[in-house]
Order: C-alpha cells, then structure tokens, then sequence
C-alpha cells in the first residue's frame, strides 16, 4: 500500500473493491457551498410556477380556513373587532410572505395621538385600532432599521424600529415595534446567516428549501412536453439529396417537403417521387409514469404535503383511501399553527381587549379542528351517539336532560318536569291540606 493509499478509519472498508479508498466514488460526493436566492429570484419563482406557487399557499391557506374561536366571547364584541379589520385575510397573506421570503411583519394601524415611530401609548382612552397592514420582509430595510441593544432589554436583539415601504408607491415608514406583529421563517443556522442580516433575523424561505425537488419535478414535465412534440417523427429518403443540397438547391428541397407534408394532410397519404421513401418513427415512453410518480413523491416529502393534496391525485394502493396522510398533513397544519399563528393573534386579541375596554378575563383563542367530517360520516357518529346515549338512559347512568346537556349545550334548558311518583305526592300533600283546611273552617263555624 503506498503513502497515497488513504482508509476512512470510522466506516466500512473493502480493499478488493475500493471501499473506503480515496478512489471510492462516494467519497467524492459533498454538498457545496449554500448560496440564498435573492427576493427577486424568489418572487419570480413564486409568481412563474403553479407549482411553485401552491407550495406556498396551500397550507397558509388551511392554516387560517377554519379560522378562530375565541374564548368567553359571548357577545363576540372582539370577533366582530376581527372581521371590521379583515384578520383572517391579513394573517393569511402575512404567513404567506412568511413562507414565500422568510419573515414579514403586521402593521397595526392604532391611533393613539402618536407618530408611528414612537411606542403605543397602551392607556390612551381614545385608541382604536384602524386598521391592518401586511409587509413582507422583502420590504423592510434591515439595514436601516433600529434594533434593541440593551442586554437587560427583554426585547433584546430585535428591530425597536422598522424602516418599512409600503404600498403601491412605496413609501417610507418608520413602524416602532410595539405596533407590529412578527413572523419568522425557517430556523437558520447561524454561521450560515453570518453575512446576511436578513436571513439571520428573519429566518429561511420555505419556498427555498424545496426549490431543487422543485426545480427536478418542472424540469421533467417540460421535458415531457417536448418529447410529446416530437413523439412521432417522419423520415424522408430522397434521391441526389447530398447533389441537390451541393448545387444550391435548398429552396426546391424544402418546397418539395412542402408538398408532400400538404398532400399528407389533406389526403392522408404521402405522395413520393420513384426513388423517394417515407418512414415514421414513434418514441418509446415505457417507465416515464412510473419516473414522474417517484419524482412527485420526491417533491411531496420535502414539502411536506401528502400527494393527494399536491397534486389533486386520488390516493393509489389497493384498499387505499389517503385518510393517515390527510390527517398526518393536517396535525402537521395544527402544529404550525400554534408555532407561527397562535402568539401573533394572541397579542392582537389581547390588543382589542384592552384598547376596547371588553370586560372579562383574558381572550384565549382556540384554532377551529382543520379535519371536517362528510355529511355520511357525521351521520354515522351522531347514530352511534344516540345509540350510546340511549344505552345510558336505559341503565340509569345518565337522565334525558343530562344527555341533553352533554350533547347540545347550546340549545335552551328545559324546566324541570317531575316523574310520576313525585307528581302524585305532591297531589297527596295538597289534598291534605284542603282537607285540613276545611275540617277547621267547618269546626269554627260548628261554635
């Protein structure tokens, strides 16, 4: 073995074949340097692909469908707080910037006599809360922006003031961060975030992370589309072509190609001159499905979505009905909703609450169950509760006004209504006493 030779001293090694060797092609195989696309590359991407697009919205879209409910809120004096400032439209573009560049941010349009710059004056009786403003980070200026550095700060390390442009003409606001709601992308490294403030802050684009999948599955399908266009293809065989071309002939060339493409397509025959042949050859798509299937579920697991829901596929297998994968996408919705969704509208909650002076105790949000059951289905549950239910009537576990409660509390209680051994001593006890009434009055007329 010469000095060259090198064993990878922690892994499998074969001699015979070169495993573990430095001539080992795997281990030649390395990722190369990380290189983040610009917000201008991931605009273009988001706004040129459907695909693309989908990866982003879809499950922005399910996080906010089913929306909110909102504890102790009987009077919903703060759910129609939500609906005048149009909440659910905002959150939902707000964690779509989120995914798309990596962090965006809500304005909340409060008017408390201040400049936006300046910190809410939470105690100002006049406040009311106008309206709400999503911005991606794409339009934040990091750079010029102000950010908290005091240690003991507990907002410590994060922007105090936000250099924003908003709008269709892009104008210049500078937004105090006590009038902000903000989201955060895809945790990033820090060594990887080292030269770029944005990234390091906001976090990484989802739409990133899935872009090579994203960019193979495209990929294919335009290939697709030309091997279509050239599925079938006709070969011409014609006499002295070489001498034809070598005298300068091309304009006949191709106007006889012409003709017989004309001919062909008006009589569906070919018309050929003695010494000229037609041939047609078709290409071969044997196991292209089954490569677009693997590529598919190649993009569908990195993106987190099941197939059936990116692609609009019915679920395949015998016995298949994509009930496991429907529902392990949507605890996987459940659970970003409660990571990227849940503090933000919490503190805009609790925002309405004080601003609008709503009495009661704290407004806690609940996200409304994202998997709905079909009409057939919620059939077959409400029979199996009634079944239920009349099983505990029967044996005594439970009353019909209880069972009433526990199934529909929302509908009105009934008064009470005695059974029959009640209602017959209470007939007994007034019949006493109307008798024992009467014996005295008839006694104290006797005297």
């Amino acid at each position: 073995m010469s000095k060259n030779d090198k064993f990878n001293v922690d892994g499998w090694m074969n001699a015979l074949v070169g495993l573990g060797k430095t001539f080992d092609k795997d281990k030649h195989t390395y990722y190369g340097t990380y290189n983040p696309l610009s917000k201008q590359e991931l605009s273009n991407i988001y706004m040129g692909g459907g695909y693309s697009r989908k990866v982003v919205d879809e499950k922005c879209d399910d996080m906010t469908r089913e929306w909110i409910t909102i504890q102790d809120d009987e009077d919903e004096e703060i759910n129609g707080h939500l609906e005048r400032l149009k909440a659910e439209s905002v959150f939902n573009v707000a964690i779509k910037w989120m995914k798309l560049y990596g962090g965006s941010i809500i304005i909340m349009g409060i008017l408390d006599g201040q400049d936006f710059d300046k910190p809410l004056n939470i105690n100002n009786k006049n406040n009311k809360i106008s309206w709400l403003k999503p911005v991606s980070s794409s339009n934040i200026w990091l750079n010029y922006s102000t950010f908290v550095k005091d240690p003991k700060d507990p907002n410590f390390g994060k922007v105090k003031i936000f250099n924003c442009y908003v709008g269709p003409e892009q104008k210049e606001l500078k937004v105090h961060h006590s009038r902000v709601l903000e989201f955060h992308g895809l945790p990033v490294p820090e060594d990887i975030g080292n030269s770029n403030i944005e990234l390091r802050y906001w976090g990484g684009s989802f739409l990133e992370s899935v872009y090579d999948n994203l960019k193979r599955y495209c990929g294919i399908s335009a290939s697709i589309a030309n091997i279509l266009y050239e599925f079938c293809i006709g070969k011409y065989v014609i006499k002295g072509l070489t001498e034809k071309l070598a005298e300068g002939n091309e304009n006949q060339l191709i106007t006889r190609m012409e003709i017989i493409q004309m001919y062909k397509s008006v009589l569906n025959a070919v018309i050929l001159d003695e010494g000229e042949s037609f041939t047609s050859e078709s290409k071969s798509v044997a196991g292209l499905p089954e490569l677009i299937d693997r590529v598919m579920m190649d993009l569908s697991g990195a993106s987190g979505y099941p197939v059936t829901k990116l692609f609009g596929r019915s679920p395949a297998g015998e016995n298949a009905t994509g009930k496991s994968d429907e529902r392990n996408y949507y605890d996987r919705v459940k659970s970003e909703q409660k990571e990227k969704l849940k503090d933000p509208l919490q503190e805009l909650v609790n925002l309405i609450d004080k601003t609008y002076d709503i009495s009661g105790d704290t407004h806690l949000i609940e996200f409304n169950p994202l998997f709905q059951l079909t009409e057939k289905e919620q059939a077959e549950v409400d029979k199996i509760n009634g079944e239920t239910d009349h099983i505990y009537i029967q044996d005594g576990v439970l009353d019909a006004s209880e069972v009433r409660i526990m199934r529909f509390p929302e509908l009105p209680q009934l008064p009470d209504i005695p059974d029959e051994t009640t209602m017959i001593k209470k007939e007994e006890t007034t019949i006493e006493k109307k008798d024992g009434f009467l014996s005295k009055f008839f006694k104290g007329k006797r005297k």
